[in-house]
């Protein structure tokens, strides 16, 4: 079967797209859609590698991030205190997309084999499984975040022009603060996942999140674990040196600044995912679900 050409629409219409409620053919990520029945090609199928390959390779990486959580558990001596860093905040969700994602990419396997699901063109509006809207809803916050937490710990707690003898390098600090969005690249690079920008404003519900609760750390004065150079009540110290809301003015530039680098980091990636979504063929962000599954079919199996 012969499939359309898609046209290629400006930056700034789809960009208007991006602003606008109507889904004019895409999936309905929040909401009933026609073409939600495509969403097995979207989030568990790749353009490089065959459903069943991508599904191990999926399961390969959520292994290792699940594997690298037990042991930073384990082994880290943090006890509770384990759980006050934004680093591990991220790091337990972006392990949560991994196992999600490798059991979406299971389930897509096993309709694409056997066929479910694939009654192209149906007007029926249907809504998106939980699993597959919870696994979108981390994909937008763990993605940007792989990133944002790399930057800020090379940059502004360890920069890597002027490192810290003091602040030891183990395993975890490094797969934790590069390896991990080492691994988020390779996987957005297979995957078909959509990424909406205007979907991003729940990564700063999660940065305010954060925010408020280093607040609340510094006015209950819980502390570290290993104490701080700054200050000799360990109490005192503040979950980073560059939040330290001691000197809240500097706290809250820190906050913004980051904030801002956030939004650039959400924006180039939505950028990316639209223009990937022209050259890939079976992508379903700018087609009309009748097309997506025979083109589907004759490229991944």
């Amino acid at each position: 079967m012969i499939v359309q050409p898609v046209i290629r629409r400006s930056f700034c219409e789809d960009f208007r797209r991006e602003c606008s409620r109507q889904h004019d053919g895409r999936l309905g990520l929040c909401s009933s859609a026609a073409a939600n029945e495509n969403w097995p090609v979207s989030f568990g199928t790749s353009r490089y590698l065959s459903p069943l390959a991508f599904m191990v390779t999926r399961s390969i990486f959520a292994l290792f991030f699940l594997g690298t959580l037990v042991a930073d558990l384990a082994f880290s001596g943090y006890g509770w205190f384990f759980f006050i860093y934004l680093t591990k905040w991220s790091f337990i969700l972006q392990t949560a997309y991994m196992v999600l994602a490798a059991f979406v990419s299971y389930r897509c396997w096993r309709m694409l084999s056997s066929e479910q699901g694939m009654a192209a063109g149906s007007s029926e509006l249907q809504r998106l499984p939980k699993y597959v809207q919870l696994m979108y809803w981390l994909w937008v916050i763990t993605m940007p975040m792989a990133v944002v937490v790399c930057f800020a710990f090379w940059t502004l707690l360890d920069p890597i022009w002027d490192l810290d003898p003091k602040i030891v390098i183990t395993y975890f600090a490094f797969v934790e603060h590069f390896l991990n969005m080492v691994f988020y690249f390779v996987e957005f690079g297979l995957n078909r996942n959509p990424f909406h920008f205007k979907h991003a404003a729940v990564v700063y519900g999660y940065a305010i999140a954060y925010a408020l609760w280093s607040l609340l750390h510094f006015v209950l004065r819980i502390g570290v674990p290993n104490g701080c150079t700054t200050y000799e009540d360990t109490r005192d110290c503040p979950i980073y040196g560059v939040l330290d809301w001691h000197h809240p003015v500097k706290a809250a530039c820190v906050a913004l600044f980051l904030a801002v680098f956030a939004t650039l980091v959400a924006f180039i990636l939505w950028c990316i995912t639209r223009n990937r979504s022209y050259s890939d063929p079976t992508i379903r962000d700018f087609r009309k679900p009748a097309d997506l599954f025979t083109v589907n079919l004759s490229t991944t199996f």
